[in-house]
């Protein structure tokens, strides 16, 4: 079966004229794709973890903080195809206190296919962790829990906290299920609270509490 190819005319954020600009090719292997041969997305978001990896450690930096991603936008002009190898090219294209944007180019074939815009934000090792425990009341008739107990994990952060918020965001990134074994890891100062709700280091949710 062939794979629906999106339109050709999305634009794409070119690389920057000056600066650091990292690539590196990853072989496209049987388990990375459908079975009809298309990359798929989590093989995808993979990738991009391990280019940004490679390239911080490629850099030498010792950073004293780790990075989470808080939103991915992918812009696709055709999919990657089982046989062909990755080139990835990456490089920062904004910067905030403590976030970054990376944008990373996906060509396969010499062909420039996917780009994907990253916002990551600085996670310094005193961002505390603890257990959250879900109950068999937190789930809906869908075998997930409603966005309340999402909220609930901010109002645990909230309660350490000598300040109440002017503005809270939370994203939903993927449903908690049933079998979700749940992480509370929160980084704070003194305006601002992020918190995020990770399984196995997967990103279900997060969220940003700010005076």
């Amino acid at each position: 079966m062939e794979t629906p190819r999106p339109a050709a005319t999305a634009e794409f954020l070119p690389p920057p004229a000056v600066g650091r600009v990292f690539t590196a090719g990853y072989p496209i292997r049987r388990t990375d794709v459908t079975p009809d041969g298309r990359l798929r997305l989590d093989a995808l978001a993979r990738y991009l973890q391990d280019v940004a990896e490679d390239d911080v450690a490629d850099s030498g930096l010792a950073e004293p903080y780790g990075w989470l991603v808080r939103r991915c936008a992918l812009t696709i002009r055709g999919w990657p195809r089982i046989g062909q190898r990755l080139r990835l090219a990456t490089f920062c294209s904004a910067t905030g206190p403590r976030w970054a944007e990376r944008t990373t180019t996906v060509t396969a074939g010499g062909a420039g296919l996917i780009q994907a815009r990253m916002v990551w934000v600085a996670v310094g090792p005193s961002a505390t962790g603890r257990d959250w425990p879900v109950r068999a009341s937190d789930f809906d008739t869908a075998a997930h829990v409603s966005n309340t107990v999402h909220w609930q994990a901010a109002e645990e952060v909230l309660a350490g906290l000598d300040w109440l918020p002017a503005r809270a965001e939370m994203e939903y990134h993927h449903p908690i299920l049933p079998s979700a074994r749940l992480r509370l890891v929160s980084q704070l100062s003194a305006a601002r609270a992020d918190l995020w709700l990770l399984n196995d280091q997967a990103r279900l949710a997060s969220a940003q509490l700010t005076v």
